[in-house]
């Protein structure tokens, strides 16, 4: 590897650090209703709220890079294809994007981490059906693929 091109990076899942649970409209998701009885990602790291702070603790490592899952039910509250955005939600993570790039940390977009809005699976069982999940997905790939390809690195 050369140095110039190796990426000091971080990572996280939206549902691992996000918080925010109800804040500015995201719809529940699979992992809300699945570990619902063990643990929940109501407050987790708050980093809905806390985004500033997390940027500065990057900085303070000295990370080149930050890995983040976009939590799809916040940007797309029912998740399907015809149902409304949240603009609040997509501000929250160009917010987060400009922070990084502001401290020369490059964001890298994680498109899904296994967290499907909750509405999703009620309507055609998750991934099971999927024509009618993987229509939605691609739907809100071109939404966050408009919004933030050309600041960020989409995996």
């Amino acid at each position: 590897m050369h140095p110039k091109t190796l990426l000091h990076g971080h990572a996280s899942t939206s549902f691992q650090v996000e918080g925010g649970y109800q804040q500015d409209g995201p719809g529940p998701s699979n992992w809300d209703e699945g570990l619902k009885d063990m643990i929940n990602g109501n407050e987790p790291d708050n980093s809905y709220n806390m985004w500033k702070d997390d940027i500065e603790l990057l900085k303070k490592y000295g990370a080149t890079s930050y890995r983040f899952s976009i939590s799809w039910s916040r940007f797309i509250p029912l998740g399907g294809e015809n149902d409304l955005v949240n603009q609040k939600g997509l501000d929250y993570y160009s917010s987060l994007i400009d922070g990084l790039l502001a401290v020369s940390v490059t964001p890298f977009i994680t498109l899904t981490y296994f967290n499907t809005p909750l509405e999703l699976e009620k309507r055609y069982s998750g991934w099971l059906a999927t024509g009618e999940t993987t229509g939605s997905f691609f739907m809100g790939s071109r939404i966050i693929g408009n919004c933030f390809s050309r600041r960020t690195e989409i995996e």
